[in-house]
C-alpha cells in the first residue's frame, strides 16, 4: 500500500472521529424522551417503595418509550443479561408445580415478571447508547443523594436495622444505593482525578454510615482493593497497589471498631459480626437471627436439593415455623437453594461466572469500564452471604448497569479496532 493510501485512510479516519464527535455534542444537546424514562424509572425505583402510583407510572412510560423505540429504531430488548433473566425466570415458573406454598410462589412470580420487563427495557434503550448509560447511571447517582437527603437529613433518621420509615426507602436499599453511587465516584475520580469526587465520596461516607450497614461498608473495601489493583498493567506495580489498598481496608476496619463515634454506628455490629463468624461469639441479635435464617434454608434445601420448595417459599415456610414476620433468608446462595434447588442455583451464578471469565482475560489491559464491572460483581459476589438479590430491585439493576458499562466499552473497542487498521482494511 502506497503513501497515498495511507493519507486517504488517515483523511477517512479523521473525518470519521470528527463526525463521531459532532454527533455526539448533537446528543448532549438535546434531550430524548428515552433519555427521561430512564431517569424516571430509576429514580422512582430507588427512591420510592414498589406499589406507589408514581412507580406505576415511571414503568408503564418506560414501557411505553421502549416500545416505540424498538419498532422505530429497531432496539432489541435481548442480550446476554436478559437472556440469562429469561432462563432463570423460566425455571421459577416450572418450580410453581412442586411450590410448598403456591400462593408465594405466584406473588414472587409476578415480581420476577415486571422487574424483567423493566431490566429488557433498559437493556433495549441503554445498550450501545453510550449517553444513554451515562444519564442512567447519573440519575441513578442523584436518586441515591436524593434518598439520602431525604431520609437522613430532613427527617433525621439513624438507621440500626434494615427496616422501612415513612413508607419510603428502607435502611439496606438506601445504604445500597449510597453505597453504588460511592463505587461511580471512585470510578469518575480514576477517570479524572477531579477533587470534587473526593468531597462527594466524604458526604456520601457519612450517610453511609449513619444507615449503619455493615454489608455495604464491606462491598467498598472488597471494590476498593480490587478495583485498585487493576489500575496498573505492570505486576510490581499490582502488588504495590494491592497491598496499599489491603492496609487502607484494615486501617479502615480498625478506626471503625476503635473510633468511638464510628464504634457507635458501625464499628459494634461489624464486631458483632466477627466474633460470630470467626470467633464462635454470640453475636447481636441480628447476627444470630441470619444465623437461625441459614440454619432454616440449609434444612429446607436438604430435604430437596435438587428442586427446592419453589420460588418465594422460604419466606413464608420460615414465618409458619417460627411465628414470624415474613423475611428474607438474607443469604443469596442459601435462600437460592432453599426456593429453586441446585438448577435455581446454577441458572443464576453460572451466567455470573461465565462473565467473569471473560472479561478476566487480559483484565489489566482492559477499559477501566471493564475494570469497574468485573469489581462491582465480584465485590457483589462476595457479599451474597449477607443478602439476597435474585429479588432486590434496586440490586439486580445495579447488576445490570456492571454489565451495560462492560458491554459498551467492548462494543466501542470493535468498532476503533477496525478504524485504527484502517489502511489494512482498505
Amino acid at each position: 500500500m502506497g503513501h497515498g493510501d495511507l493519507g486517504v485512510s488517515n483523511a477517512m479516519q479523521t473525518a470519521t472521529a470528527t463526525r463521531n464527535i459532532t454527533r455526539d455534542r448533537g446528543l448532549l444537546a438535546r434531550v430524548r424522551v428515552s433519555d427521561a424514562a430512564l431517569a424516571f424509572f430509576i429514580f422512582t425505583t430507588v427512591f420510592f417503595n414498589e406499589g406507589e402510583l408514581v412507580s406505576v407510572v415511571s414503568k408503564v412510560f418506560l414501557l411505553l418509550v421502549t416500545l416505540f423505540e424498538c419498532v422505530m429504531k429497531r432496539k432489541s430488548p435481548f442480550n446476554g443479561f436478559t437472556v440469562a433473566c429469561l432462563i432463570f425466570f423460566a425455571w421459577s415458573v416450572a418450580s410453581l408445580s412442586w411450590s410448598a406454598v403456591p400462593s408465594e410462589s405466584v406473588a414472587r412470580i409476578k415480581t420476577f415478571f415486571y422487574q424483567l420487563v423493566c431490566y429488557g427495557c433498559v437493556s433495549a434503550l441503554v445498550i450501545d447508547d453510550k449517553q444513554a448509560l451515562k444519564i442512567s447511571l447519573v440519575a441513578f447517582s442523584v436518586s441515591s443523594i436524593a434518598s439520602a437527603a431525604y431520609v437522613l437529613g430532613f427527617q433525621g433518621i439513624r438507621f440500626t436495622d434494615n427496616r422501612y420509615v415513612d413508607g419510603s426507602v428502607s435502611s439496606g436499599q438506601l445504604a445500597l444505593c449510597i453505597a453504588f453511587t460511592m463505587l461511580l465516584c471512585i470510578y469518575e475520580w480514576r477517570k479524572a482525578r477531579q477533587g470534587g469526587y473526593i468531597a462527594l465520596l466524604v458526604v456520601l461516607s457519612l450517610a453511609l454510615l449513619m444507615t449503619s450497614a455493615r454489608r455495604d461498608f464491606i462491598i467498598l473495601l472488597v471494590f476498593l482493593v480490587i478495583f485498585s489493583t487493576l489500575g496498573s498493567g505492570d505486576i510490581r506495580k499490582r502488588i504495590v497497589l494491592f497491598s496499599i489498598c489491603v492496609l487502607v481496608a484494615v486501617g479502615l476496619l480498625h478506626a471503625v471498631l476503635n473510633i468511638d463515634f464510628l464504634y457507635q454506628y458501625l464499628g459494634r455490629r461489624i464486631e458483632s459480626f466477627l466474633q460470630f463468624a470467626f470467633a464462635g461469639g454470640a453475636g447481636d441479635a441480628s447476627t444470630e437471627g441470619r444465623a437461625r435464617l441459614i440454619e432454616y434454608g440449609l434444612d429446607l434445601f436438604r430435604s430437596s436439593p435438587m428442586l427446592g420448595k419453589g420460588v418465594g417459599s422460604f419466606e413464608a415456610l420460615f414465618s409458619t415455623t417460627h411465628g414470624s414476620w415474613q423475611t428474607s433468608a438474607d443469604n443469596n446462595y442459601v435462600e437460592l437453594l432453599a426456593d429453586l434447588g441446585i438448577p435455581g442455583f446454577l441458572a443464576y451464578y453460572v451466567p455470573l461466572v461465565v462473565f467473569l471469565v471473560r472479561r478476566l482475560r487480559g483484565i489489566t489491559s482492559a477499559s477501566i469500564d471493564v475494570q469497574f464491572a468485573v469489581s462491582g460483581i465480584i465485590a457483589f459476589a462476595t457479599i451474597d452471604f449477607a443478602c439476597v438479590w435474585f429479588f432486590s430491585k434496586c440490586g439486580m439493576l445495579q447488576i445490570l448497569f456492571f454489565y451495560l458499562m462492560a458491554k459498551s466499552a467492548l462494543s466501542e473497542k470493535r468498532i476503533e479496532e477496525p478504524v485504527s487498521h484502517g489502511n489494512m482494511v482498505l
